[in-house]
């Protein structure tokens, strides 16, 4: 699962990955890349959240915007990459229009992410702002 910071960049990601496996036959036939953000389907969000069987050889490469941080709890998770970014409103007092911008969010807001929150459910890998935590 990999953190970014809106649907533009998650679905970006989501194609560079499907593209990086195509030559591979085998596993392209085993990874679902699923992106998930506000607008993605119902249908998607069902593959996201469903729960891995035992012996199920499929990859799931979730690429989601920090909402999953801790809203959600997938089954399965066996590696978290965090780009340390989130997009926030900002009011812009001279257009009087709210613009979505992106910000760096701190480490502490990535390890508060909260019991429920996506992090892998056995051992794993978690990668934070570049840091690594086994």
């Amino acid at each position: 699962m990999g953190f970014l910071h809106g649907s533009r960049a998650i679905l970006e990601a989501a194609e560079a990955v499907k593209q990086a496996i195509a030559p591979f036959e085998e596993l392209k036939a085993r990874v679902d890349v699923l992106p998930l953000y506000r607008d993605v389907s119902p249908e998607i969000q069902e593959r996201v959240l469903a729960v891995k069987q035992p012996g199920d050889p499929t990859i799931r490469v979730i690429i989601s915007s920090n909402m999953a941080e801790t809203s959600l709890t997938i089954s399965g998770l066996v590696h978290v990459v965090d780009s340390g970014l989130i997009k926030m409103t900002e009011y812009d007092w001279l257009t009087g229009k709210s613009t979505l911008l992106p910000y760096t969010h701190s480490q502490a807001a990535a390890d508060n992410a909260g019991p429920g929150g996506a992090h892998p459910t056995g051992p794993g890998l978690v990668s934070l702002h570049g840091g690594t935590i086994q």
